[in-house]
């Protein structure tokens, strides 16, 4: 009987390590799966050939494989981490999360995140030095430590919904001088003492 169980087991994970393997999509890495309601959904992965990815990237809302369609719901860890040739971004959506480390290092210049986007993963963005403007849907509900830390280029942000800013999240933007909250319930709330912003734009910039 613990023979077959072993058995058993062994197959089980087999499947569910196959079915993580990333498949190529119209230029972009997928992994497909279920969520916990039964949907179909997909997460956007790193290139596993080392390749990477460059230009001007769409995040689709849906992606088709063999015949199934998947909602595109996740953008993964370190997806587009230390890219060096990405320009704009767009991201659908159906894009839910955003992963820790997801574009960090890389070279993206302008993103737009999309309204179904609820929650953007810490140091999603961080150190991306030519990053200069950041367009941020109106179900997000979070935006991580460091999530945009030492944006160097970063001029100006508009954020939707979001009610509260966390720790360092714009810290080293030091060029951000205008901050548009588009939120119907007031600005978000910045925790005292997390350093949020940089200390000059608070004296500088225009919300």
């Amino acid at each position: 009987m613990k023979k077959s169980i072993f058995v058993f087991v062994l197959a089980f994970v087999s499947i569910a390590v196959s079915a993580q393997e990333p498949k190529n999509v119209d230029g972009l890495w997928y992994t497909f799966s279920t969520d916990w309601e039964g949907n179909n959904v997909a997460t956007v992965v790193g290139d596993p050939t080392l390749v990477g990815y460059s230009g001007d990237l769409v995040i689709p809302a849906q992606v088709e494989d063999e015949g199934t369609v998947y909602k595109v719901t996740r953008i993964g860890y370190r997806a587009f981490c230390g890219y060096a040739n990405l320009l704009s971004v767009t991201i659908g959506n159906n894009v839910m999360y955003i992963d820790e480390h997801a574009f960090s290092y890389s070279s993206v210049t302008s993103v737009i995140i999309g309204d179904g986007v609820q929650s953007i993963g810490n140091y999603a963005f961080y150190n991306c030095e030519r990053l200069a403007n950041v367009v941020i849907g109106k179900d997000v509900y979070r935006i991580g430590q460091s999530a945009f830390h030492h944006c160097k280029s970063l001029s100006y942000v508009i954020i939707g919904g979001v009610p509260g800013i966390s720790q360092s999240a714009f810290y080293g933007c030091d060029k951000l001088t205008d901050i548009y909250c588009l939120s119907e319930e007031g600005t978000p709330y910045v925790w005292y003492g997390s350093i949020a912003f940089e200390g000059i734009v608070y004296s500088t910039a225009t919300l």
